[in-house]
C-alpha cells in the first residue's frame, strides 16, 4: 500500500493542485518541444528533403513521445527527456552530405530515416554502457576546447539553417540583393529581434522558465495580431510568413513502411560514418552539461550512471521509433521546477501533446509562423556561440580558445568534418605541449640531507653531510612519454653541470610514475649514454614490473657498469651511501661493522668513555628473519647494530605488516621503549645476519646508580642522536615542502 501511495505521489503529486501544475508544465514543455522540433526539421529538410519535412517533424515528435514516457518511469530526479537541438543539428550535417551523394527520389527519405535512426542507435548504446559500466566521470574529461567548437560550430550551421529558412538560402554575399524585399527584410528583422528578445529575457531573468514561456507568448502574439488584422492563411503562406510545405492530409507518423527499407542506401550511409560516430560523443558532452545543471535544479547529486542508462534506452526506443537521438533536458525539467512539480506526470502530458500531433498530423503545424520558426534557430545559434565562444573567451587558456575558434571557422569554411579533424588533431598537439610543461621531476633530493636508515646513524652520518651531495635522488611522477622523458633529461642534464661533476650516484625513483612509453625509452637512452660519460652511477628504484617489463622489451639494458635497478629505496640509497663513505672514510666501513667501540665513541664523542661502557653491552647474533624487537612486546633493552641490516616494520590494524625502512651497521634500536616506559612500537627484523650489542634495561639502571657520570654522558648522546634525527626529519620536510 505505501508503495503504490508513493507512485501515486512520484507521478501525480500530494494533491489535486499539485497534479494540475504538473499537467500545465507538461502542456507548456509539449508545444515548445514541438516548436523547436519543427523549426529544427525546417531547416535541415530542405532541397530535395523538402517535400518530406512532415515525416520530419513526426520523427522528431515520435522520439519525444518514446523519451518523455521513459524519462518519466525510469528517470530518478525525475528530469525531463525530449528530443535534443544538439544531435538533430549533427544529425543535418549528415543529411546535408547524403542529399548531395546523388540520392534518387525514391531513396532519398529511406535513407535519411535509417542515419537518423543509426544516429540513435548509436547514441543510446554509447550512454547505455556508459551507464552500465558506471563511465560517467570519464566523459567530464572529454576534451572540451574541441567539444566547444563542435558545438559552437553547430551554432553557426543553426544560424544558417535559419537564415535559409526566410532568405532561401545561407548567408552569403548572393543573399545582399535579397536584403531589398522589404518583405524579406522584415521577417529577417522580426526572426533576429524574436531571437535577441529570448536570449536577453534567458540572461536578465534569474528563471530558467523565462525563455520558454517567452517563445510561447511571442506565438501566441503573432497570431492575435493576424487575428486582429484578418489576414487569410493563404495570404500569409504565400508571402512566407506562415510555413509552407505542410501536408496536413494525414498523420505525420509512420514516415517509412516496412518495405521502404528496401531503398536505403547503407553504402552512401557508411560514408558518413565519422559524422555519425561524432554525433554520440558530442550528445555525451551536452548530456553531462545538463545533468550538472539538472543536479542544480533538484539542489542534490544525480546518479549519472542510472541516466546515462535511462537516456541510453530513451535513445534505442527512439531508433525503434524511427526518430533521432534525445536525452535529458535542462530547460523543460527546469519548466517543471518552477511551477513546483517535479512530477513524472509531466513526461507523460508532453508525450500526450506530440501524439495528439502525430494523430492531428500537419493541421496545427501549419500555423507556425517562418519568422519565429526561424527566431529559434537564431535564438539557439545564440546560445551555442555565446557558451562555447565568448563565455569560452573568459574561461579557456589563450591555445585553448584558439583551439576552439579554429574548430569553428574550419567548420564554416571547409566543412564539419574537416573542422574536427582540425580540433582533434590540436587537441593531441596542445595536451602534448601541455603535458610537456608538467614537472616530470617532483621532488630533488640530495644525499646530504636525505638519508637511508643506516646513513643517518653515527658514525655514517658526518661524512654523509660533507659528501653527501654525491647523490642526487630524483623523485619522478606522471606519464612518461616523449615530451616528458625530453624534459627528463635536459633537466638531469642542467643538474649535472650545475653540480661540477660533484655527483656520483643519480636515484631515479619510480613510485609515482603512472606509465612509460615507447618513445620515452628513448629519451632515457641518451639520458643513461649522457650519465656514463660524466662517470655517474644511475639507479632505478621503485620501478612497477609492467614499467620493468616495456624497458627488456624495447633492449635498453639496464644492468650494466653504470645502470642498476635495486627494488626498494632504502636500499638503492644506502648502496649509494657505503660507496660515498667508501671512498671518503674506509676505515670506518672497514672496521665500524665489526667493532663496538668505533660507533660508542661516535656515541658518546670520547673513545675513553666508550672503553669503560662496552663491558656492560652483551653480544647477539641473528639469522636472517630473526626478529630483534616484537612490536607491542614489553620490553626495553637497547640495541646497536654493528654488521647486518633489518627492517623495521609495522602491524596494521587488519595484521597486515608494512615495511618503515631499513637499518644497518651504526642503527641505535629500542631507546624509546626504554625512555617512555611503553611497550615497543614497531618490529625489527633482521634481513641478514646481524650482530648486535645489547644494553639491557638493569645495566642501565646499575650505571645511573653506581657510575652516574658514565651514564649521564650515555644518555646526553642518546638524546643528541634523538635531537639530531628530528632535526633532519624537519630540514628534510622543509626541502619537501619547499
Amino acid at each position: 500500500m505505501t508503495t503504490g501511495r508513493t507512485l501515486r505521489t512520484q507521478f501525480f503529486g500530494a494533491d489535486a493542485e499539485h497534479a494540475f501544475r504538473g499537467v500545465i508544465a507538461g502542456l507548456l514543455s509539449g508545444v515548445l518541444t514541438s516548436a523547436v522540433g519543427t523549426s529544427l526539421a525546417l531547416a535541415f529538410f530542405t532541397g530535395p528533403l523538402e517535400p518530406h519535412l512532415p515525416a520530419a517533424i513526426g520523427a522528431i515528435l515520435a522520439s519525444t513521445i518514446v523519451l518523455a514516457l521513459a524519462g518519466a518511469l525510469f528517470s530518478a530526479i525525475p528530469a525531463v527527456m525530449v528530443a535534443q537541438e544538439i544531435p538533430i543539428a549533427a544529425l543535418g550535417i549528415v543529411l546535408s552530405s547524403l542529399i548531395a551523394a546523388g540520392l534518387t527520389p525514391a531513396e532519398t527519405l529511406p535513407t535519411a530515416i535509417a542515419a537518423g535512426m543509426l544516429a540513435a542507435l548509436l547514441t543510446g548504446a554509447l550512454f547505455l554502457v556508459a551507464g552500465q559500466l558506471r563511465l560517467s566521470r570519464y566523459l567530464r574529461f572529454l576534451p572540451l576546447p574541441v567539444m566547444g567548437g563542435y558545438l559552437a560550430g553547430l551554432g553557426w550551421l543553426l544560424f544558417s539553417a535559419g537564415f535559409g529558412t526566410i532568405m532561401g538560402i545561407g548567408p552569403s554575399l548572393d543573399a545582399l540583393p535579397l536584403l531589398a524585399d522589404p518583405i524579406l527584410a522584415s521577417q529577417l528583422a522580426i526572426a533576429a529581434g524574436f531571437a535577441a528578445a529570448i536570449h536577453a529575457i534567458q540572461r536578465i531573468s534569474s528563471s530558467r522558465i523565462a525563455a520558454p514561456l517567452a517563445i510561447i507568448a511571442g506565438f501566441a502574439l503573432f497570431h492575435l495580431v493576424i487575428a486582429l488584422a484578418g489576414i487569410p492563411r493563404e495570404d500569409l503562406v504565400a508571402s512566407g510568413w506562415m510555413l509552407a510545405g505542410i501536408d496536413s492530409s494525414g498523420p505525420l507518423w509512420p514516415p517509412l513502411l516496412p518495405q521502404d527499407f528496401a531503398q536505403v542506401r547503407w553504402d552512401v550511409i557508411a560514408w558518413q560514418a565519422p559524422a555519425l560516430l561524432a554525433i554520440p560523443l558530442v550528445s555525451a558532452v551536452a548530456l553531462i552539461i545538463n545533468l550538472n545543471g539538472i543536479e542544480l535544479l533538484a539542489g542534490r547529486d544525480a546518479d549519472l550512471d542510472r541516466e546515462l542508462r535511462v537516456a541510453g534506452l530513451g535513445s534505442l526506443l527512439a531508433a525503434l521509433a524511427m526518430g533521432v537521438p534525445g536525452f535529458q533536458s535542462t530547460t523543460h525539467t527546469a519548466l517543471s521546477f518552477r511551477f513546483d512539480a517535479a512530477l513524472r506526470s509531466v513526461g507523460v502530458v508532453i508525450a500526450l501533446v506530440c501524439t495528439s500531433l502525430l494523430v492531428l498530423g500537419g493541421d496545427l503545424l501549419a500555423l507556425l509562423p517562418a519568422p519565429l520558426c526561424a527566431g529559434l534557430l537564431f535564438w539557439l545559434a545564440i546560445n551555442f556561440i555565446d557558451t562555447w565562444i565568448i563565455q569560452a573567451f573568459r574561461k579557456y587558456s589563450p591555445l585553448e580558445f584558439a583551439l576552439t575558434l579554429g574548430t569553428v571557422l574550419v567548420i564554416a569554411l571547409s566543412g564539419f568534418l574537416n573542422g574536427v579533424l582540425f580540433g582533434l588533431v590540436g587537441a593531441v598537439i596542445l595536451f602534448v605541449a601541455s603535458y610537456s610543461r608538467l614537472r616530470v621531476i617532483g621532488q630533488v633530493l640530495s644525499g646530504r640531507d636525505y638519508h637511508s636508515g643506516v646513513g643517518s646513524r653515527p658514525p655514517y652520518r658526518p661524512i654523509l653531510v660533507a659528501h653527501g651531495e654525491e647523490i642526487l635522488v630524483l623523485r619522478l611522477s606522471g606519464f612518461l612519454f616523449f615530451g616528458s622523458a625530453t624534459q627528463l633529461r635536459q633537466q638531469v642534464q642542467h643538474l649535472l653541470r650545475g653540480k661540477d661533476g660533484r655527483i656520483r650516484h643519480l636515484i631515479l625513483d619510480f613510485r609515482q610514475v603512472t606509465g612509460v612509453d615507447a618513445s620515452a625509452i628513448q629519451s632515457f637512452s641518451r639520458l643513461f649514454a649522457a650519465v656514463d660519460g660524466a662517470g655517474v652511477q644511475v639507479t632505478l628504484t621503485k620501478i612497477a614490473p609492467e614499467h620493468l617489463a616495456r624497458f627488456a622489451r624495447s633492449g635498453l639494458p639496464l644492468e650494466g657498469a653504470h645502470v642498476a635497478v635495486i627494488p626498494e629505496f632504502d636500499d638503492a640509497l644506502r648502496a649509494a651511501e657505503f660507496e660515498v663513505i667508501g671512498r671518503h672514510a674506509p676505515h670506518v666501513l672497514a672496521h665500524g661493522e665489526a667493532v663496538l667501540h668505533t660507533h660508542l665513541e661516535a656515541l658518546l664523542g670520547s673513545g675513553h668513555l666508550a672503553e669503560a661502557i662496552e663491558p656492560h653491552f652483551q653480544r647477539v647474533v641473528l639469522k636472517a628473519n630473526e626478529t630483534i624487537i616484537d612490536q607491542g612486546a614489553r620490553e626495553d633493552d637497547i640495541f646497536i647494530i654493528v654488521s647486518g641490516t633489518a627492517r623495521v616494520e609495522a602491524r596494521g590494524p587488519d595484521g597486515r605488516r608494512i615495511r618503515l625502512t631499513t637499518l644497518g651497521p651504526g642503527a641505535i634500536i629500542g631507546e624509546l621503549s626504554y625512555y617512555l616506559k611503553a611497550p615497543r612500537t614497531a618490529s625489527v627484523v633482521a634481513e641478514t645476519e646481524v650482530e648486535a650489542w645489547q644494553l639491557s634495561a638493569e645495566k642501565l639502571d646499575w650505571l645511573d646508580a653506581e657510575r652516574p657520570q658514565i651514564a649521564i654522558i650515555l644518555h646526553r648522546g642518546m638524546a643528541r642522536m634523538l635531537a639530531e634525527r628530528v632535526s633532519a626529519t624537519s630540514r628534510l620536510v622543509q626541502i619537501l615542502a619547499g
